[in-house]
């Protein structure tokens, strides 16, 4: 065990370039729905904005074969609300729910574009686990030839929800110099989801959301 503590201390240096930054930051967000169905027919699906709120734990220029990466893992809360059906003359199903969704995550930026000294863009992925979730809905479904059913969704809320997302994000960011190796850094960050975020619904739904975030980071000399 000693062995193994130390192994990740000298990792842990190793890592700790000249010029790495580490800090947290915090902010708003906007969620929308989205899906690649063209509409039409017997399928549609209509979706409600939602809001909410973001906290990250920040390390900057990691540097892995002299590539600088960012990586950050974040507790995210949103909101948000959708209408899908699908369904013809025979029968069909609807499902209105609106929603509340709080997850852990990581994000990995392998591509971080330094345009000005203190500017910075950065491309990455993100993962993230569902800790927590509340619902309120239903599912119909008709039939004209069986008798149809009836779903509450808050009933069985966690199986409604897809436990793992995954998506990719954009970042960009400015440091503006405070004190000596400390800077405030605001921040724009655009998630779009590649996963969908439900387990059961008519159409397969994703969810982009803008991140409105501010952040404290300090920059480590050697």
């Amino acid at each position: 065990m000693k062995a193994f503590l130390l192994s990740c201390v000298f990792s842990l240096k190793l890592l700790l370039a000249s010029g790495q930054q580490v800090g947290f930051s915090g902010g708003y967000c906007t969620n929308q729905f989205y899906n690649f169905i063209e509409e039409g027919g017997h399928t549609s699906a209509l979706y409600q904005d939602g809001t909410g709120y973001r906290f990250n734990i920040n390390l900057d220029n990691i540097r892995l074969d002299s590539i600088p990466i960012r990586t950050s893992v974040h507790y995210e809360k949103f909101t948000g609300g959708l209408i899908t059906s699908d369904g013809g003359m025979g029968g069909g199903s609807t499902t209105g729910a609106e929603i509340e969704k709080s997850v852990l995550g990581i994000s990995l930026f392998p591509i971080n574009i330094r345009i000005f000294k203190e500017l910075k863009l950065s491309v990455g992925s993100e993962l993230s686990y569902l800790v927590g979730s509340e619902v309120t809905g239903s599912k119909k479904i008709t039939s004209i030839s069986a008798p149809g059913s009836y779903t509450n969704l808050h009933d069985n809320q966690t199986a409604f929800f897809k436990a793992f997302t995954f998506g990719v994000i954009g970042r960009v960011a400015y440091n503006f110099k405070m004190y000596q190796n400390y800077y405030l850094v605001p921040e724009y960050n655009f998630y779009l989801g590649l996963t969908r975020e439900f387990e059961d619904t008519e159409i397969y739904t994703y969810s982009y959301r803008n991140l409105f975030m501010l952040g404290i980071a300090k920059r480590i000399n050697r």
